[in-house]
């Protein structure tokens, strides 16, 4: 009866104690066509998985796991063109599998590594990523296949240590990012070109094999990885290195003339002393970040001759001193410049304005210029922490759409330059925490992708421009604590950003969303005022009086002369 009901779309059969499928349905499996969920799970097959199961092509979900099947036929599991989660965990299945390529990723395997690899010896790429695994990694994965060009076990929760024969792997791209694993950080291996550990808890300090290493891309970030970058870290020819947020210290290796880097992320450590004048031959560098460390000195003038495919510069939270080199708005391509939280002073350049990827706004197409991907690395995209609104937050898939300006907390001085105006495309401006002085630009609302603003705690001073209601995509505003003066804009996108924190500590700001009026705003008129106008009143009123009765007592006095004269002509007549 079943085979009978061609609209079943899940069928679930957990734990139903059944013993066994029959070995053939004929042509009845054609019923199911319209099948995407199948959960045999936790029953007591003993079987062989039959082949008329393989022709179920509707499947999106697929649970066989906890029974004892046993056999597999490698093939059949091609016709699964719509299977996106596959639990075939807890079985005994077997058989003679060479696979090239294993890609599950993001398929619900369960919590430990299925059996059946045991028996994979040919593989070039296994990729079991995202797939609930907690397992520790058993020895024979690093010796199974000497063919194997990339290995991805990332965003699961692998715990355990690296085994020693990690050093000596063949497999060139290695992932393991976002696990749990823990313990001293072994060896690198001398034959992979591409090594991802991020986001595990591994410590001790870093280390390479004695021998040649390949490496080109090195990612270490987010662990517990303590001492100084080795000197042997010299040997190699990276493009990509990311360290960022270890308990890394000391002062930076001085070969990077040999580097062909693309990325370097040394953020949120402890390295001190200034940035190695042999970075100026990274002339590829797209991303550098050396944020949150303890670096001084003045940033580079060769930044800005050198660097000039820089698209992303992170140097905030150290100690640079100095002034911001104009060579710096050389780096034509560049659309985030953070230098915030430092010991810059003076000026900002004139020439801020000359930054033309942050003229107009970027866009989706873009985004290749972002992504690394060779012949044994998967698509490697980059991220970099920005602090937005308050926020620090991580952009990884949308950070080629961001255009962010953040020079807050420093001593610059001056007044904000009108080139400024020229970066229409600049989404994010924080200037706040410094000594500005003077006007904010009158036509600051020709910036139509502005969506976070920030000038607060400056010494600007004058009326706010009404063009700010025109930044239609504004959704952080903040002009606090200044010298302005005068009503607070309204209208458009200004209607929303009503809060008063936004504008607090201007004492000469009137309006709302202030509860203090404008002069002119309110009905009524002052004291003074009114009684002058009510002497004035008082003073029209006696003047009509007067006016009246001049008018009365000469029209009496006109009455009594005609009347005389007529009276004197009458007595002539009597005479």
């Amino acid at each position: 009866m079943i085979f009978r009901l061609p609209s079943l779309s899940f069928f679930i059969l957990q734990g139903c104690e059944l013993h066994s499928l029959p070995s053939s349905i004929k042509n009845q499996y054609a019923n199911f066509t319209r099948l995407s969920v199948l959960d045999l799970s936790e029953n007591n097959f003993h079987s062989a998985i039959p082949d008329w199961f393989f022709n179920i092509s509707s499947l999106t979900d697929l649970d066989l796991s906890w029974n004892n099947f046993y056999g597999i036929n490698p093939n059949a599991f091609g016709n699964f063109v719509k299977l996106e989660v596959l639990d075939l965990s807890y079985n005994n299945l077997n058989g003679q599998i060479h696979l090239k390529v294993i890609g599950l990723g993001s398929c619900h395997l369960g919590g430990y590594f299925p059996k059946w690899l045991h028996t994979q010896s040919k593989f070039t790429v296994l990729n079991l990523s995202n797939t609930s695994i907690s397992d520790t990694i058993p020895d024979w994965l690093w010796n199974l296949s000497s063919q194997a060009l990339l290995l991805d076990l990332s965003q699961n929760e692998i715990r355990g240590m690296l085994p020693m024969s990690f050093s000596s792997t063949n497999i060139a791209s290695i992932n393991l990012s976002y696990n749990k694993l823990e313990g001293s950080l072994p060896r690198l291996p001398s034959c992979s070109f591409s090594l991802d550990l991020a986001s595990n808890s591994f410590t001790g300090p870093i280390a390479f094999d004695n021998n040649e290493v390949s490496l080109y891309i090195l990612i270490l970030s987010n662990n517990k990885i303590n001492g100084s970058i080795p000197s042997s870290i010299c040997k190699l020819e990276l493009e990509v290195l990311d360290i960022s947020s270890n308990r890394l210290s000391g002062e930076l290796p001085t070969c990077w003339k040999k580097f062909t880097l693309l990325r370097v992320g040394l953020s949120n450590n402890s390295f001190s002393g200034e940035i190695p004048l042999s970075m100026k031959y990274c002339t590829r560098l797209v991303v550098v970040d050396l944020g949150q460390n303890k670096l001084h000195g003045n940033i580079p003038t060769w930044m800005g001759e050198s660097l000039s495919s820089l698209l992303f510069l992170r140097l905030r939270s150290n100690f640079f001193g100095g002034t911001i080199p104009p060579q710096i708005c050389e780096l034509s391509s560049l659309q985030v410049l953070d230098l915030a939280d430092n010991n810059l002073t003076g000026p900002l350049p004139e020439c801020i304005g000359n930054f033309s990827k942050m003229v107009v706004n970027p866009n989706a197409s873009q985004q290749a210029s972002y992504i690394m991907e060779s012949e044994y690395t998967p698509a490697y995209e980059y991220s970099l922490q920005l602090v937005r609104d308050g926020v620090e937050r991580e952009y990884t898939k949308n950070l080629p759409l961001v255009t962010d300006i953040d020079l807050s907390n420093n001593s610059l001085v001056g007044e904000i330059p009108e080139g400024l105006l020229n970066l229409l495309g600049l989404q994010c401006l924080n200037l706040s925490g410094n000594y500005l002085t003077g006007n904010i630009p009158l036509k600051i609302g020709v910036m139509q992708a502005m969506m976070t603003l920030d000038l607060s705690r400056n010494e600007l001073s004058g009326q706010i421009p009404s063009s700010l209601s025109n930044l239609s995509f504004l959704n952080h505003l903040n002009l606090s604590f200044n010298n302005l003066s005068g009503r607070i804009p309204t209208g458009n996108q200004l209607q929303t950003l009503n809060d008063t924190s936004s504008y607090m500590g201007n004492s000469d700001l009137c309006g709302p969303p202030f509860p203090q009026e404008c002069p002119g705003d309110g009905p009524s008129q002052s004291p003074s005022f009114t009684s002058k106008e009510n002497e004035d009143e008082g003073g029209d009123i006696q003047e009509m009086l007067w006016l009246y009765l001049g008018i009365v007592s000469g029209f009496i006095l006109g009455c009594w002369m005609v009347w005389g004269v007529l009276l004197f002509k009458r007595s002539q007549r009597i005479v």
